[in-house]
């Protein structure tokens, strides 16, 4: 039998809302979590790994309360666990939406824009670390309460996935509480690490440093964020110890496993999508070349810059206007709910304003040149849009590692199209057939989209079949063997 798996995010797929008259619990499917992290999550249990999920349902929730079913709206038995998934469900409970979204702010706004090296976006005040362990804790008992219910013969394997640098003080919470049971703490780093020279600027970098180093097993989406992790490891004041191979340390008695093991998109499944989407409808077509922009609009992906550097490329490549059209399908992230970041609303600002301004510049009566569209798309109609879009823009100014270039990769059929990639994605380390960019320079990102536009078949079809079959095969399943089998 396999070691079962506890799955830790820090937002459950769907949210919970309550009755205000009959105080009853039902699921809002509609309000989850749109983000690479819990699509991921999602993926994983789609296929069938996972003995339960962990995760906060969205609300100050009790603990004798039940996570309902899609159809269920009753809270009556004495256990907060419930199978909402398909596996079974454990809500961190006793955690307001006030406490959440003011622990989400200082890590958006704080901690996050450090790790990314982004620090020029920190905003907010430096002494409010010490509170932050309260989600260590609370989530550190929903943990304790799942390994609980799992079977004593086997040591489970507690698998953190932390996207906002919420979770980092779990591992430590759990080293801190004495229990009879055997399982081994891994976890997943879905955002960038910074170098040494970025992270001493940050002046709790040795509790961020400990928070990790409390796991057994820490992973990147990049070598670049691995490599910088050790050198951090062994720069930082408190003692560590890196042994020479460089894919272990010795900290506080213990050896913590560092590496790389990055996820997938379901490479197959994408491919039959895309060859069975509809064509896209001719009014969006409009006679032009498309290029294509999707993901969250957040200060780490480069849409203002991305924005700008097509108005550039109309204005430095004239042959352009009225031919080619730019579609960005920007997901609020940090705008709403409880995910609430003065910085992602800025940013959206200043998309929104570029927008404006390229339109106004170069629009015409009949032709668009920007069309935005602010919501996450439908996975069947986003297949569509990869597939004939003749450009793909993943032009992040930090990136873990960004599925979005995968993706579109396992959707391009006779006439392929060109993805650019960032040279600052971690995707870039193994798309090397990609047209690598600097998003901040915002001149030579123009070139390099009037040099995608203008590429002709024969090297696209070159760089696309060798794109495609360094994916084939890949998958959600062949990540997650990867990942289990290194815990042996």
């Amino acid at each position: 039998m396999e070691r079962p798996v506890i799955l830790v995010c820090d937002t459950l797929p769907f949210q919970l809302v309550r009755d205000e008259e009959t105080g009853h619990l039902r699921r809002d499917d509609r309000q989850g979590d749109t983000g690479g992290l819990q699509v991921t999550c999602g993926s994983l249990m789609k296929s069938g790994h996972g003995a339960c999920l962990v995760g906060w349902p969205g609300l100050y929730m009790r603990e004798e309360e039940m996570v309902p079913s899609r159809d269920d709206v009753t809270t009556s038995t004495a256990t907060s666990s419930g199978s909402a998934l398909g596996i079974p469900v454990v809500p961190v409970c006793e955690l307001s939406r006030d406490d959440f979204a003011k622990h989400f702010a200082f890590a958006a706004e704080m901690v996050t824009p450090h790790l990314h090296s982004l620090s020029e976006f920190s905003m907010g005040r430096w002494d409010d670390w010490e509170p932050f362990g309260l989600l260590g804790r609370k989530f550190g008992q929903a943990i304790l309460k799942a390994l609980d219910v799992q079977p004593s013969q086997h040591a489970p394997v507690v698998w953190v996935h932390d996207g906002d640098s919420l979770l980092i003080q779990v591992a430590k919470f759990l080293r801190n509480q004495e229990t009879s049971r055997e399982y081994t703490l891994s976890y997943t780093h879905h955002i960038s690490f910074p170098p040494w020279e970025d992270l001493q600027r940050f002046p709790w970098c040795n509790e961020v440093m400990d928070g990790f180093l409390g796991y057994d097993d820490v992973m990147f989406m990049a070598q670049v964020h691995v490599n910088n992790f050790l050198e951090c490891c062994r720069e930082m004041s408190i003692t560590v110890k890196v042994n020479e191979d460089g894919g272990t340390v010795y900290y506080q008695g213990r050896t913590v496993k560092v590496r790389k093991v990055a996820p997938s998109c379901q490479h197959d499944k994408l491919m039959k999508l895309a060859q069975v989407a509809p064509p896209l409808p001719l009014g969006l077509k409009q006679d032009c070349k498309i290029l294509l922009g999707a993901e969250r609009v957040a200060y780490t992906k480069g849409l203002p810059e991305r924005v700008r550097a097509f108005g550039h490329m109309l204005e430095r490549y004239p042959e352009h206007v009225g031919r080619v059209c730019y579609y960005q399908v920007g997901v609020p992230a940090g705008t709403e709910g409880v995910k609430v970041s003065r910085i992602h609303l800025k940013v959206q600002e200043e998309v929104e304003k570029a927008i404006f301004t390229v339109n106004e510049t170069f629009g015409t009566p009949i032709w668009t040149p920007i069309h935005y569209v602010p919501h996450a798309m439908p996975h069947a109609l986003l297949t569509g849009f990869y597939r004939d879009a003749d450009v793909m823009l993943v032009t992040s100014l930090k990136d873990a590692l960004n599925l979005v270039a995968k993706e579109y990769v396992s959707c391009q059929v006779n006439d392929p199209g060109v993805v650019v990639v960032s040279k600052y994605a971690g995707v870039s380390e193994i798309m090397e057939e990609a047209l690598l960019c600097d998003p901040r320079d915002e001149d030579g990102l123009a070139d390099i989209m009037h040099q995608a536009l203008t590429m002709p078949l024969w090297e696209r079809r070159t760089r696309m079949n060798k794109l495609q079959s360094r994916q084939e095969g890949c998958s959600v399943d062949a990540w997650v063997e990867k990942v289990l089998d290194g815990l042996q």
